[in-house]
């Protein structure tokens, strides 16, 4: 090998295996929304309908995104706004539920992980019972 030859492209060595394709992991889970359960209904990219279970609680959008736990894994996943078919039962579910700010969110996440209290910590739960942490 060649100073010249560092530039060129190696050939690969072609191989005899096909790539494997796995199956899908079975969705499993137990989280459950309780009463604050919602259905989505929801056309994807290919033209299917398709139906979501998910917490209200948990709703927030991003975007042209809204963001929700679903049953039955508790993951979160992100839904194309206009892709709802039940838009407007959604978007007026988004504002039961607010978030936090960036600040006001630091200040939870610091007390709840360090097992402290304070006012300011005490005011904000109770002006959001339902938040926790992504």
């Amino acid at each position: 090998m060649g100073i010249f030859d560092w530039f060129t492209k190696k050939k690969r060595k072609s191989s005899s295996r096909t790539p494997v394709r796995r199956a899908a992991a079975p969705l499993e889970g137990n989280f459950d929304p309780g009463s604050s359960a919602i259905q989505i209904a929801y056309k994807n990219f290919a033209g299917e309908m398709k139906s979501f279970t998910g917490d209200v609680r948990t709703l927030y959008s991003v975007g042209r995104h809204v963001v929700f736990r679903a049953v039955p894994t508790g993951r979160y996943i992100s839904l194309k706004l206009a892709s709802i078919q039940n838009r407007s039962e959604v978007e007026s579910q988004l504002d039961k539920y607010p978030l936090p700010t960036a600040n006001e969110r630091r200040i939870l996440n610091y007390h709840r992980k360090h097992k402290t209290s304070s006012q300011l910590y005490e005011q904000l739960l109770q002006d959001y019972p339902n938040y926790f942490p992504r």
